[in-house]
């Protein structure tokens, strides 16, 4: 093919729209705003904009995104509701004598057949520390509710709507909530082993998952991290998103309108319906690799491409590592998806990373090839240089709470 067919030829025009966004979400969205590794020079800044403006609100997009990392493959909500409860019982003893106490507790985390109630009052004690001032605990409880979180067996652990429901996110008048109304906060937002059906719902589900704690932040401000704020063009993005993503549906026409030249009405109908369909399918490839991303990169102890990973596909089957996480690494899978399959486990160790290894020279360009240059421009200065990352701990690294849970998943493991 010639190189003016290439560059007329609307799998080009995809493959740029494409790429444009998905380096948007790498750089802005994940690498400057969530982990702060690097910095875009005020071109590049504005380009990200203009390419990624009609698919992410980029800041509420990395205060969901260090949820992720905060609470990677975790729902702290079970944890928080036994300690409340114990907690109450202690100012309400009369009320505590009715029930035996449990030794053992089901249902808490997904790698994990019981704790002890040990295990859950470090974890919940842990967890109360991170949320606190952020909820107010549950003040009275019925027979059936004390039950459930007592003796309940029941995974406790999974979304109560695995498919997304953004009608059920609350409203709340400043941080008078219960630890059910801040949930979307207390839990990764998109985990495989939160689901029932594993990997495959949130291959399929991962955008609704995601949109329902977007809206948790636009319903609530008062919870979005005090260093995510919207600059003006973010904001006025936001505030005209319906045009913004017309805009960019009128462009891909035009431009293959442009590129094709067509003479007559007819063609040029034509031309317009090959540039609508270029941004439909765009946006699909976008919101498929998001999918494919949170699924397969948080699939756990999966063997890409073997019959068991089928096999856990149709059966929800996510099975823990020896580390105790369900993060993924698989260098094949690297290059296509800008490193996030192929270093998962690096990246929610070391969040800092602008290239998700810990390889060096030839051997870093090889694990994360996209990472490599990136770091590569940052350290040269070319379009963006390495970012201040935060003072003190992390925002975006794995909260106490989940730290002990992943070890206690190791030593469950140990034993059973």
């Amino acid at each position: 093919m010639k190189k003016r067919e290439l560059l007329r030829n609307p799998a080009t025009q995809l493959a740029f729209m494409t790429g444009a966004a998905l380096v948007h979400t790498a750089w802005k969205d994940h690498r400057a705003k969530t982990h702060r590794s690097i910095e875009l020079s005020k071109p590049v800044d504005f380009a990200m904009d203009v390419f990624g403006g009609p698919f992410t609100d980029t800041t509420r997009w990395a205060a969901t995104h260090r949820i992720h990392h905060h609470t990677p493959d975790t729902n702290l909500v079970p944890w928080v509701k036994y300690a409340d409860l114990q907690e109450w019982f202690a100012a309400n003893p009369h009320v505590a004598a009715r029930y035996d106490q449990p030794t053992l507790l089901s249902g808490m985390d997904p790698a994990m057949q019981w704790v002890t109630h040990d295990d859950a009052m470090e974890v919940g004690g842990l967890a109360k520390e991170l949320l606190a001032g952020k909820y107010v605990p549950q003040q009275s409880y019925s027979d059936q509710e004390i039950r459930d979180i007592l003796y309940g067996t029941d995974p406790r652990y999974y979304y109560e709507h695995p498919h997304g429901d953004m009608d059920a996110v609350p409203s709340i008048d400043g941080f008078d909530a219960s630890i059910d109304d801040i949930r979307f906060i207390a839990r990764d937002p998109h985990s495989p082993v939160l689901c029932p059906d594993g990997m495959r719902n949130v291959m399929i589900h991962n955008m609704p998952l995601y949109q329902d704690v977007v809206k948790f932040y636009e319903c609530n401000p008062q919870y979005m991290p005090s260093d995510l704020t919207f600059t003006k063009r973010e904001q006025w993005i936001e505030d005209h998103k319906k045009a913004v993503r017309l805009g960019f549906v009128a462009t891909n026409i035009a431009a293959r309108i442009i590129a094709e030249r067509p003479r007559t009405p007819g063609e040029t109908a034509k031309s317009a319906l090959r540039g609508a369909v270029v941004s439909g399918i765009g946006t699909l490839a976008l919101i498929a690799g998001g999918n494919i991303v949170n699924s397969l990169g948080h699939g756990g102890g999966v063997n890409f491409g073997s019959k068991q990973f089928i096999k856990d596909l149709k059966d929800g089957t996510v099975r823990v590592k020896d580390n105790g996480t369900y993060t993924t690494n698989n260098v094949l899978l690297s290059p296509p998806t800008l490193g996030e399959v192929g270093g998962q486990f690096e990246h929610h160790e070391d969040p800092s990373l602008i290239a998700y290894t810990h390889e060096k020279g030839v051997k870093k360009a090889l694990v994360d090839p996209f990472g490599a240059l990136t770091e590569f421009l940052a350290k040269h200065n070319v379009g963006m240089r390495v970012g201040p990352g935060f003072e003190g701990r992390r925002p975006d690294l794995p909260s106490d709470a989940v730290l002990a849970i992943e070890r206690k998943r190791r030593e469950y493991r140990a034993k059973n």
